[in-house]
Parts: structure tokens; sequence; C-alpha cells
């Protein structure tokens, strides 16, 4: 199946998140082609995605100074409490 080979060829590369992002996309588009008539089974659905490890990550300076500058502008103003109390919380 030509879909497993290119999981396959782009997990042994290493991308294993890229792979997972490229099933996942495939999964979704064949489900509307079923939905819509245009084919019968999603021939995606043997195909196991990789396990991910999570991984935390932290906004840097500039990117809190972009995000809480955004928030500012187009938030009630919940949002913005929550918003401004757990980035504090997080640095």
């Amino acid at each position: 199946m030509i879909f497993k080979q290119i999981f396959n060829d782009i997990s042994k590369e290493g991308k294993y998140a890229t792979a997972n992002a490229l099933l996942a996309t495939l999964r979704t588009i064949f489900n509307k082609a079923i939905k819509w008539g245009l084919i019968e089974n999603n021939p995606t659905l043997g195909i196991e995605p990789h396990k991910m490890q999570a991984r935390e990550r932290r906004l840097s300076y500039d990117e809190m100074g972009r995000f809480l500058t955004r928030i500012m502008w187009r938030s009630n103003s919940i949002d913005k409490r929550f918003c401004i109390t757990s980035v504090i919380y997080w640095s």
C-alpha cells in the first residue's frame, strides 16, 4: 500500500511527528471522501501512528510580548486576566 510506504519512508528519516501529521491529514481526506460517496473505505486505517512523547515548551520573552499584545487588543477581560496570570505563573 502506497500510503504505508510513504509513512514508513518519512519515519525512517526520524520525522515521526511529520509522519503522524501526514497520516492524520490523509485520514481526514479519506473520511470526507467516504462521506461524499467517492470511495468505500479508508486505506489508512491499518496504519498505526507513532507514539509521541510529550515535551514541555516555553515561550520566549519576545513571544510572550507578542502574545500579550494580541490578548490585550482582541480578548474580553476574563480572557485577558487568565492569559496574563498564566504567562506570569509559567514564566
